[in-house]
């Protein structure tokens, strides 16, 4: 369990995010990169498939963050990634690089299209301020991989941490 990796005097979590699903990794989203997807609505306009997943996954992030009614958290932060899986197989390296993209990114606020019809915007959950390093100033976010009983779902949970600089 987490709780076995921590100091005993660990503070609790600010802000916990349960997510029901795992996210794509690093490796999935370079790999859809030389890929292109068709935009919905618009079969002429073809665009980068990474921004197609990343999109896509960023948005359910939002849905549940706000589900979960996640209140703002100015910083500065540490993220703790924690991912149930039913085997410890993977890319633990890979699977926090592309859960920590896509849920920091989806955690920052909402950012309107530069202009109308651009699709440049992106929806937010605004709970973090940003992903910057002085939101984030300490460390990379932290991975953990727990293998899971089996028959159990795979889920991820971010942890966030308040910390005084």
């Amino acid at each position: 369990m987490i709780s076995d990796l921590l100091p005993p005097t660990a503070p609790e979590p600010a802000r916990r995010l349960w997510l029901p699903f795992l996210l794509p990794t690093l490796n999935d989203l370079e790999g859809a990169r030389g890929r292109s997807a068709v935009v919905a609505g618009d079969a002429r306009t073809r665009w980068n498939g990474y921004n197609a997943i990343k999109r896509q996954w960023a948005n359910d992030v939002v849905i549940h963050a706000r589900s979960q009614r996640l209140a703002f958290l100015p910083g500065p932060l540490v993220a703790v990634f924690i991912f149930h899986k039913k085997t410890r197989s993977g890319d633990p390296d890979g699977m926090l690089a592309g859960a920590a993209k896509i849920v920091l990114d989806a955690l920052q606020p909402p950012r309107a299209p530069s202009r109308p019809g651009a699709r440049d915007g992106r929806a937010g959950a605004n709970v973090i301020h940003c992903d910057g390093q002085h939101c984030f100033p300490f460390t990379a976010p932290i991975g953990v991989i727990q293998a899971l009983p089996f028959g159990d779902k795979p889920e991820t949970e971010v942890r966030l941490y308040e910390v005084t600089p």
